[in-house]
């Protein structure tokens, strides 16, 4: 559990970043986020804030997990961790999709 704490430390902390992110604007957000609209204005989809909170630290948590699994080739694992550059930039893009939903819902 140790070696994976110290070969992904960065990736958990913008994971502890991402949920604390959340967690400081679930007191801010409306209770309905606007994810889709229609042309003329009309809101056409809305998610409860606390849903988005959970589906995006759920699929932020699966990416991490994804992670995990070692890269193989022909049925032998190539090495023990996927690169951390891989990693920390799909922990990255989450956080700026959470960061857009969130701009988003305080637009609207």
């Amino acid at each position: 559990m140790q070696d994976i704490f110290k070969h992904f430390k960065w990736a958990l902390v913008i994971m502890a970043l991402h949920a604390l992110t959340w967690l400081v604007m679930l007191f801010l957000l409306p209770s309905d986020i606007v994810m889709q609209k229609q042309s003329d204005g009309r809101l056409t989809y809305t998610l409860p804030k606390l849903f988005a909170f959970v589906a995006c630290m759920g699929v932020t948590v699966f990416v991490f997990l994804l992670t995990l699994i070692p890269p193989m080739k022909n049925g032998v694992v190539i090495k023990p961790y996927r690169d951390q550059l891989i990693v920390i930039s799909m922990q990255v893009l989450m956080l700026i999709v959470s960061l857009f939903i969130i701009i988003n819902a305080l637009i609207h």
